[in-house]
């Protein structure tokens, strides 16, 4: 009706949401439609053996030619865990199991953090979808990568500088201070104030700056077994009222305040600058990958990494930078999982969401 219309555009307009049950029913049929394409999943057996042999292997996994990680999945079909092996190219050399556990592959041909831009990657990995291009200036209506009225909300466009476009994670926060919560790549080297939107989606700086970065996890490059990087973050001071804990009413709202590692199967959602709300599921945990930079390649552990439920849509797109990863429905719907930062060829990575708290030294932002 139209009171409920003029209460959307207004949560829309404040970056906020509303109390609004009556699409209750429509996503839950957009939630069963998503599965009906996929078909059913079996739950995962225990993966202990299969992450027991991961570990004795992966270093001579990742030696192998075109191999950019590893990982632990599991066949939907029968519940059996699997050690995922993806690669960058062909490879006719792997064994068909470890230790007992089979091995699979998948192509995705590279893994790019997500501010890598499509022109940048080998036959646009990651890219499907129209304005997928990061920093292509334009702004559509009622789109993240709008300006959004103070405080701003979750999942939109931020940046530090003329080329990075990067989105907003969420909020955390360290006693009484607030801290805006992103990819430490999103942050370009000698700029620190944060904006939004970015000036690549039109920002102003210094009108529309809302915070100045506080402190970044350092990204070590290298590719060797002693490289061990967990987390790409950073967060900004974001004191006062610049940065609110909820998404915009097209998003799934507040993150809860209570976090949960990651599980296989597990459903998913996220709200982001480029490709906005979408919905996948946990396809990997425990993996050691490869990740190009634009300034070179870096090895990441103990990654979560994430298929898209939506037949032909990419869980992310470049640009999707720093987005928070949430459960979707049951008794966790909208717990943290992860903070998204690199992307392949139909998949997406994330830092388990506990490990970047841990590394900041900060508590998750959201509803009790």
């Amino acid at each position: 009706d139209q009171l409920s219309q003029i209460g959307t555009e207004l949560a829309a307009t404040k970056g906020g949401t509303v109390n609004d049950n009556s699409n209750k029913d429509e996503k839950a049929a957009a939630k069963a439609a998503r599965k009906a394409a996929k078909g059913e999943r079996v739950a995962p057996e225990d993966t202990t053996s299969a992450l027991d042999a991961l570990n004795r292997h992966i270093n001579a996994l990742l030696a192998e030619a075109n191999v950019v990680g590893a990982g632990i999945s599991w066949e939907p079909k029968t519940g059996k865990p699997i050690i995922k092996v993806f690669l960058s190219g062909q490879n006719d050399t792997l064994p068909a199991s470890l230790d007992g556990i089979k091995v699979k592959t998948k192509d995705v041909g590279a893994f790019y953090a997500m501010n890598v831009t499509c022109e940048q990657r080998k036959n646009q990995v990651g890219c499907l979808g129209a304005g997928s291009e990061d920093g292509d200036g334009q702004t559509e209506a009622a789109s993240p990568r709008n300006w959004q009225n103070r405080p701003v909300p979750i999942g939109v466009s931020i940046g530090t500088d003329d080329l990075n476009a990067g989105t907003l994670g969420c909020r955390v926060s360290s006693g009484c201070h607030k801290y805006a919560l992103s990819n430490s790549h999103v942050v370009a080297e000698g700029n620190t104030t944060l904006m939004q939107p970015s000036i690549a989606d039109g920002g102003i700086n210094p009108d529309d700056a809302i915070a100045s970065l506080y402190k970044k996890i350092p990204i070590v490059l290298g590719t060797s077994p002693d490289v061990a990087n967990r987390v790409d973050a950073a967060m900004f001071d974001a004191e006062g009222s610049s940065v609110g804990t909820a998404t915009r009413s097209s998003g799934y709202g507040e993150p809860m305040a209570t976090t949960m590692d990651a599980q296989l199967n597990l459903d998913v959602m996220k709200y982001g600058r480029s490709s906005e709300m979408t919905y996948g599921f946990i396809d990997t945990i425990n993996a050691t990958i490869i990740v190009s930079y634009e300034n070179g390649d870096a090895r990441f552990v103990d990654q979560v990494i994430i298929a898209s439920d939506t037949k032909g849509e990419d869980f992310t797109l470049p640009g999707d930078s720093g987005p928070l990863v949430v459960a979707e429905g049951s008794d966790d719907d909208r717990k943290p999982v992860g903070l998204i930062f690199a992307s392949g060829k139909g998949l997406t990575v994330a830092n388990p969401i506990n490990e970047v708290l841990n590394a900041l030294n900060v508590n998750m932002d959201g509803e009790f």
